[in-house]
């Protein structure tokens, strides 16, 4: 819940995609180094699904750990609104204008959907393969500033369905019901590729030894 909730407020809190960007990156290695010698860090339910879908966790598990992420986001998207005095902008998932201004509104919600789900699978597929190395925390962090800054000015780079849900759900409070509209792109996206990169990491296994 912690990573969840400080990850959540290090991309809220600027509008600057480079600046954003390096800011989550920075706290996801400082967060991963902090609490990786206790447990494995998840950073959203999708990869405790991928884990989940590859054995590694109970659903059990894998629920106890999707709850905290849920529960992390909001108390980290909550701090930011009262902090701001306002739930009308919370660093919010939605089709960009870059976007929209080439394709129709369906046409641009299936090519969101296939780039959150192309980022989310090599997100993913990345932190499957690098469990095991010891640098594994920094080439991650790197991986996801990198993500980040691609994906941001199409759709503010989700990836983290729990950070999309609870941005999406408060702005509602101030009459911003633009995310939650598109909520169902940060959900399909993600799970498609998360599917791919258990897929795509299990037939890796096969020519080589990750585990």
């Amino acid at each position: 819940m912690c990573l969840t909730l400080f990850g959540c407020i290090s991309l809220i809190t600027s509008k600057n995609i480079l600046i954003s960007s390096l800011t989550f990156g920075l706290t996801l290695y400082i967060l991963y180094e902090m609490f990786s010698m206790f447990y494995k860090p998840q950073l959203n339910p999708f990869i405790s699904l991928s884990y989940m879908f590859l054995k590694k966790m109970s659903f059990k598990e894998s629920m106890i750990y999707i709850c905290f992420q849920l529960i992390g986001s909001f108390i980290g998207s909550l701090f930011i609104a009262l902090f701001m005095g306002s739930f009308s902008y919370l660093g919010s998932n939605e089709i960009s204008d870059l976007l929209l201004i080439n394709y129709n509104f369906a046409s641009a919600s299936i090519v969101a959907i296939i780039i959150e789900s192309l980022l989310t699978f090599i997100f993913i597929l990345s932190l499957l393969i690098l469990s095991n190395n010891k640098n594994s925390n920094f080439y991650l962090s790197l991986i996801y500033f990198v993500l980040i800054l691609i994906g941001a000015p199409f759709t503010a780079t989700s990836i983290d369905f729990a950070r999309s849900l609870s941005t999406s759900l408060l702005q509602t409070l101030s009459d911003n019901y633009n995310a939650l509209s598109q909520l169902y792109i940060f959900f399909i996206g993600p799970l498609i590729g998360s599917v791919l990169a258990v897929f795509a990491f299990k037939s890796l296994n096969k020519v080589y030894a990750y585990e």
